[in-house]
């Protein structure tokens, strides 16, 4: 192992580093010296992580006589390892749900705090897989920043100019916000000097954010989305899918519900009351989730809203004791899955609040103890209860 750069880190390195040449030139076979200088890597720890590349079928390997030693490209797997990333939607929509989150938490920054909230906010999009596929991508387009940089403060053809491109310009704004985070650049010289405004002020910030930083968002919000939507498009159904319809639609309906997981008296009872509906048709092969159905049915939704809000205030009461962002929007993300049925994710995301702050496992038992019966066996009071 080189250094404190582990075999998988390195892999990686080596894999982007490949996509980034053979995206533009598919049959492009690189030397595999220049990873030793690249990365700063023993000819042991290089060619080793070369074979176990070759051995998982990422690369392949030629012979290109005006190269030193091994060449190598992507295989078609490991391109498509870049082109289509094996991310599910939950996945994504988590990804894309706690993006907003730390995205909000900038643009509501005050200049004091501005600062902790971008390097915060960034930290995620760098540690995030989903967010670092999709920024990775930006970070292959190639424009001297400085250069940009410059031309944007002093060049009146270009002056208040963001690329027109929307890839070159969300990836100009990834390098900015990195410069504003390593200290290199400070905004209020920026803002002075782009825009005439002075002071260490909430104007100072507001204009940044207008004219820079919610460029950025916008763009990564609409690559998301779209990522989204080649993870949730489906098939056009065939004529063989019709005829399956047709053919359940034909089927008998049956007065007996198999119930799963439900002792509360009241779901079933409101059950009961479901079975005698004579505009409800259930098919023998079908079996229902009790629990999920009497919430859906239930007169008393207002007890599922009530844990809601408890949950939505809970994450404001975060948000204005300055809390970890982690604890804000794993409290969200949870208000906004009141109805899930995924315990082991309800449970993750009340790991990682309690995880980054310890007191909401006491606020956590007020809400589950202040719950009436109707909600206590959704996933969210199972996870809480289980967290003692």
């Amino acid at each position: 192992m080189a250094g404190n750069i582990s075999d998988e880190d390195i892999q990686q390195n080596i894999l982007k580093h490949l996509y980034k040449i053979n995206s533009r030139d598919d049959d492009a076979f690189l030397s595999c010296e220049i990873f030793k200088e690249e990365l700063s890597l023993d000819r042991a720890d290089l060619y080793r992580n070369i074979d176990t590349l070759k051995q998982k079928g990422f690369i392949d390997m030629g012979n290109n006589p005006g190269l030193t030693g091994y060449s190598i490209k992507l295989s078609e797997k490991g391109m498509d390892t870049f082109e289509n990333p094996k991310f599910t939607r939950e996945e994504i929509e988590k990804a894309y749900k706690t993006f907003k989150i730390y995205a909000e938490e900038v643009t509501n920054a005050s200049y004091d705090t501005y600062t902790k909230s971008l390097a915060a906010f960034l930290n995620y999009c760098k540690n995030n897989e989903v967010l670092e596929f999709v920024i990775f991508k930006f970070n292959l387009i190639e424009r001297d920043f400085e250069k940009w940089y410059d031309n944007f403060l002093n060049s009146k053809m270009h002056a208040h100019t963001l690329p027109l491109d929307e890839d070159e310009k969300i990836s100009i704004i990834y390098k900015f916000l990195n410069e504003i985070n390593s200290g290199k650049i400070k905004i209020s010289e920026f803002v002075k000097s782009a825009y005439k405004i002075s002071g260490k002020t909430e104007k100072t910030i507001n204009k940044f954010n207008q004219s820079i930083f919610l460029h950025f968002v916008k763009g990564i919000d609409i690559r998301l989305k779209k990522l989204m939507s080649k993870i949730e498009s489906v098939p056009e159904k065939t004529e063989t899918d019709e005829k399956e319809v047709i053919k359940k639609e034909e089927l008998p309906k049956i007065s007996k519900i198999e119930v799963i997981d439900s002792d509360s008296v009241t779901s079933k009872r409101r059950l009961e009351n479901f079975e005698k509906d004579n505009k409800v048709v259930i098919y023998p092969s079908e079996v229902i989730d009790g629990d999920a159905l009497s919430r859906k049915l239930s007169k008393n939704s207002y007890n599922m809203d009530n844990l809601e809000n408890a949950l939505l205030k809970l994450s404001e009461e975060l948000r204005n004791d300055n809390k970890s962002v982690a604890a804000i929007s794993a409290v969200f993300l949870l208000s906004r899955n009141i109805d899930s049925s995924d315990l082991l994710e309800t449970q993750k995301l009340l790991n990682e609040a309690v995880s980054a702050e310890p007191c909401l496992k006491d606020k956590f038992k007020d809400i589950a103890m202040a719950s009436s019966i109707e909600v206590a066996n959704t996933g969210i009071i199972k996870g809480i209860l289980a967290l003692f």
